[in-house]
């Protein structure tokens, strides 16, 4: 369905442009960040969260607001304490959590200034959907993203590092148990791996993944660690005691269906940003970025391996909107890309197939569904 409400339209547009005109301003006047950073902070915040009804679980948490729902997230619990004692209604916590979550991300994307003018916009186009459908998540994540903040400030006294860290990582997992996971797979890229995962290897695992397991695969691998992540977390055994709901056939969500000629782009453009991520981290050689590469690629795999199954696919998606970081720096450098290839209309053709990473904002602004365009003024 086309969506034609022209404030939501509007509104995301000028979310858009402050990103890009903000991102700029930094890319040529990197001492003045938090000049240019306020004002897409703000715009996100109230555009975000001012937002009716949109998400999975917007009714969900209002009631765990209005009712401690969410009692054993001893943080979230104490936030919305704290929000209640301040007499905020609970259609008016989303601006809170909004605002959260970007602040943390401005935090965090201060490391990588230098690609501002890429990276701001391409942040928005991927992580919009984190916050709007995984509300206690992305809530949680403010946390997450100053955790990675404080992991590559590899100037600061180790000590107060992992003290710094370790903070971060508790506040993190005390909103939303999950983001514990995250944090510990980033710990393990961090120290463990050096160099980018090879494409020779993971575009191959990618196909597998997309066009075998998508569809094949056999969950009575899972079997240990999902009684492993029952016994020690009370959200995950409710999926655990319902795998037969969640794991199987019947689980899978024909709303993530795509046409062929939609799998075969995204396909073609996730395979040509590992191929081309890669190739300029050999010439460019960036750690952070590398990180974040690592993180895509890991994701991306996982997403497709699980495409159709919500409740695990998310665990994937989270690493694969990285595909952020890596793109601005492959558009950073285009013309040192562009002297890697023999042939410039196979680089051409790459950076075409690119455009895909545009596909899923197009279709948050114009194809959403019927009432997921609403802000509270609609009410």
């Amino acid at each position: 369905m086309i969506t034609t409400d022209f404030i939501y339209i509007f509104l995301n547009l000028l979310m858009l442009i402050t990103f890009i005109i903000a991102g700029k301003g930094i890319s040529k006047d990197k001492s003045h960040y938090w000049i240019y950073a306020f004002w897409p902070a703000i715009v996100f915040t109230i555009v975000l969260g001012l937002r009716l009804n949109r998400g999975n679980d917007y009714v969900h948490y209002m009631e765990v607001y209005l009712y401690d729902l969410e009692d054993k997230q001893v943080l979230f619990t104490a936030f919305n304490h704290f929000l209640k004692d301040l007499g905020t209604g609970p259609h008016w916590i989303f601006i809170w959590y909004s605002g959260a979550f970007i602040l943390g991300a401005m935090f965090f994307l201060r490391s990588v200034k230098r690609y501002a003018a890429w990276v701001l916009p391409l942040f928005l186009i991927s992580f919009t959907v984190f916050s709007e459908y995984m509300i206690r998540q992305s809530f949680g994540y403010t946390f997450v993203f100053l955790f990675m903040l404080f992991l590559f400030k590899e100037e600061m006294p180790i000590y107060k590092r992992y003290i710094c860290m370790f903070v971060c990582f508790y506040l993190a997992y005390s909103i939303h148990s999950a983001n514990a996971i995250t944090c510990i797979i980033d710990l393990g890229l961090y120290f463990f791996i050096k160099i980018p995962f090879p494409p020779k290897l993971t575009i191959p695992m990618y196909l597998l993944a997309s066009y075998y397991l998508q569809n094949h695969f056999d969950f009575s691998y899972l079997d240990g660690i999902l009684s492993f992540l029952g016994e020690h977390n009370d959200k995950f055994s409710t999926y655990t005691d319902n795998a037969d709901v969640w794991f199987d056939n019947d689980a899978k969500n024909a709303i993530y269906d795509r046409n062929s000629v939609v799998k075969i782009i995204q396909t073609l453009g996730e395979c040509s940003l590992i191929y081309l991520g890669y190739r300029i981290l050999q010439v460019r050689k960036n750690k952070q970025i590398l990180f974040f590469y690592n993180l895509f690629v890991i994701g991306a795999i996982f997403s497709q391996c699980f495409y159709s199954l919500e409740i695990l696919r998310r665990m994937g998606d989270v690493m694969y909107w990285y595909w952020a970081f890596p793109l601005a720096y492959v558009l950073y450098y285009k013309k040192e890309v562009f002297t890697l290839f023999k042939y410039k209309v196979v680089a051409n053709l790459l950076f075409l197939t690119l455009l895909f990473f545009g596909y899923d904002y197009l279709k948050y602004l114009f194809m959403r569904p019927l009432g997921m365009y609403k802000f509270i003024w609609d009410m």
